[in-house]
Order: C-alpha cells, then structure tokens, then sequence
C-alpha cells in the first residue's frame, strides 16, 4: 500500500529504531513515546484489519520478544 506510513519504515523509506524485527514483524520505539520504551510492534505485510493477520497467535509471541528486547534498549 503506497501511502500506509508502517509500510514505508517496513521498506526503510522512513527510519526507525528496531529494537525487535523477525521474518514477520518489526518492532520500533515510538517516535513520541507517552513512557519511556513505549514501543510498536507491526506486521511486515499490509494488512487493513488485525483478524486479517494469519497465525495472529505468533503476533503474541512476537510481542513477549519485543517487550523483553525494549527492556534492554531502555535500561
């Protein structure tokens, strides 16, 4: 999708700060973060709705890794 902003940082047009990333998913800092670590995780697909996510179960997994590597990033 041409103008989905998480599309662009999957491509590496606009930069972000991987602090988690797998064949699926990518996950960055926010770029203005409520709390410190306050982070996102994205699929590396475009998907309009999240129950269009296959295995949307991974996506949890997924999560736990990312909040583990945010945790280490923010320390």
């Amino acid at each position: 999708m041409n103008d989905c902003i998480f599309c662009k940082i999957v491509k590496g047009d606009i930069p972000c700060f991987k602090v988690y990333e797998d064949e699926k998913f990518l996950g960055f800092l926010d770029i203005k973060p409520l709390n410190p670590g306050n982070s996102l995780l994205i699929t590396k697909e475009h998907y309009r709705w999240v129950y269009d996510v296959p295995g949307f179960g991974n996506y949890w997994e997924a999560a736990k890794k990312l909040a583990l590597a945010t945790q280490k990033v923010v320390r």
